[in-house]
This record gives structure tokens, C-alpha cells and sequence, in this order.
């Protein structure tokens, strides 16, 4: 993954931190956090680098354009 911090200039007045995925550029994963900044179907971030918790405002996911889900194709086990 990659990732930028674009700033804190938002209705949460936190940190917004997008994590995009190298395999499947345009899919992104989003999160408000001034503890993450400077230093995912479903995810839940459990560990970003070294941060093991976190306080957050609220995150997101999305994916611009054509982008491909980087889950796809779907396991086996998911109908």
C-alpha cells in the first residue's frame, strides 16, 4: 500500500489518512486520525505500522473508476 495524509482541513478536524493499494491502484481505504497520520468487502485496521490503537473519527473505503477490488476474485468460501 501506499499512502498520503491530506491534511486536517475537514468536517472532523482530524487527520485524513488514504491508503491506496499498489495491486489494484484507485482502491482506496480511508481513515480521520491524527494518532495514524505521520507515522482496508471488509477490513479492520487492527495495526497501521507500529500503532496498535488508535483514536479515529470516523474511516472509509472506496474504489475511482474501474479500479479493481483488491479481494477479487472472491474466495470460495464466499457466495
Amino acid at each position: 500500500m501506499t499512502w498520503v495524509d491530506k491534511g486536517d482541513k475537514n468536517e472532523f478536524a482530524q487527520a485524513e489518512v488514504v491508503l491506496e493499494f499498489v495491486r489494484s491502484p484507485g482502491y482506496q481505504v480511508g481513515i480521520y486520525s491524527n494518532d495514524v497520520s505521520g507515522c482496508f468487502r471488509g477490513f479492520r485496521e487492527v495495526r497501521i505500522g507500529e500503532l496498535t490503537s488508535w483514536t479515529s473519527a470516523w474511516g472509509y473505503s472506496r474504489s475511482l473508476g474501474d479500479a479493481t477490488s483488491p479481494w477479487s476474485p472472491d474466495p470460495w468460501w464466499c457466495p
